[in-house]
C-alpha cells in the first residue's frame, strides 16, 4: 500500500527521495494509522538532510500528536539549521503549552528575525493567562520590531488584553507613518479596549479612509468598544 511504499521509499540513499516520502506520508498523518505515522515523521525529523527534517516537522504539525513533543523539545535545543528551527518553534507554538514557555523566551533573544517571529507566535499562542501575563514585556518589544514580519506576526496573534499592550497600539494607530498592513492587524487589535479620546477620534477619521478594509476594521474596533455599549 501507499505506507508501504513510502518507508521503503525514505530507505533511499538519495536525499530527494526521502523527501517525496515524508511528503507522501502527510496525507496519513490524520488517518487511522497516525499513530505509526507520527513515529515515522520523528524518525524522519533525524535525517542528515535539512530539507527532509523540515518536511517531518511540517507532518507533526498536521496532528498534534502529544508523542511528538519531546522529541520536538529536544531539537528545539539542538538544531543547528536556523530555517529549520524556526518551523520546529511553530510546531511547539500549536501545542498552545506554558512548559514550552522557555523556547519561545530564548528565542526571542536570537539576532534572526526568522526565530524571533516564530517565537513570538509561540508566546502568543500559549493558552494560559498567566505565562501571557509575564511576556508582556517580550510581547511589547515584538510589537516594536525593527522587522515588519515580526510586528505583524505579533498583532496577528495577539490576544492577551493589558493597559501596555493598549498603549502600543495606540501609537501604532495614531503614528500617520504606520504602513496600510500595520494599521489594520493593530485595529483588529484594538477590539474590546475602551480607547482614549484621541485614539478614538482617530478611528473616527478612519471611518472615510480611501482603504475599504481600514474604513471596516475601524468601525469593528469602534463598535466593539465596551463603554460605548453600557
Amino acid at each position: 500500500n501507499e505506507i508501504t511504499a513510502a518507508v521503503h521509499q525514505y530507505s533511499s540513499e538519495n536525499w530527494e527521495e526521502r523527501e517525496r516520502a515524508v511528503i507522501r506520508m502527510h496525507r496519513y498523518a490524520d488517518s487511522v494509522f497516525s499513530a505509526n505515522v507520527t513515529l515515522f515523521f520523528i524518525k524522519a525529523t533525524e535525517d542528515r538532510q535539512p530539507a527532509v527534517r523540515i518536511k517531518a516537522v511540517q507532518g507533526l504539525r498536521l496532528r498534534k500528536d502529544p508523542a511528538a513533543l519531546k522529541r520536538l523539545s529536544i531539537m528545539a535545543d539542538e538544531e543547528p539549521r536556523i530555517n529549520v528551527r524556526w518551523h520546529i518553534l511553530l510546531a511547539l507554538g500549536d501545542y498552545g503549552l506554558a512548559e514550552n514557555e522557555n523556547f519561545f523566551v530564548e528565542g526571542y533573544k536570537h539576532r534572526d528575525w526568522i526565530i524571533r517571529e516564530a517565537s513570538i507566535i509561540g508566546i502568543l499562542k500559549i493558552t494560559d493567562p498567566e505565562t501571557q501575563k509575564r511576556n508582556i514585556p517580550i510581547i511589547k518589544n515584538a510589537l516594536n520590531d525593527n522587522i515588519l514580519s515580526v510586528r505583524i506576526s505579533a498583532l496577528k496573534h495577539l490576544k492577551i488584553k493589558d493597559d501596555i499592550i493598549y498603549s502600543e497600539l495606540a501609537k501604532i494607530i495614531n503614528d500617520r507613518k504606520t504602513s496600510r498592513t500595520v494599521l489594520k492587524e493593530a485595529l483588529n487589535a484594538v477590539k474590546g479596549y475602551n480607547l482614549d479620546f484621541r485614539t478614538r477620534e482617530r478611528l473616527i477619521s478612519l471611518l472615510t479612509h480611501y482603504d475599504r478594509d481600514i474604513r471596516i476594521y475601524a468601525f469593528r474596533a469602534l463598535r466593539e468598544e465596551p463603554e460605548q455599549n453600557n
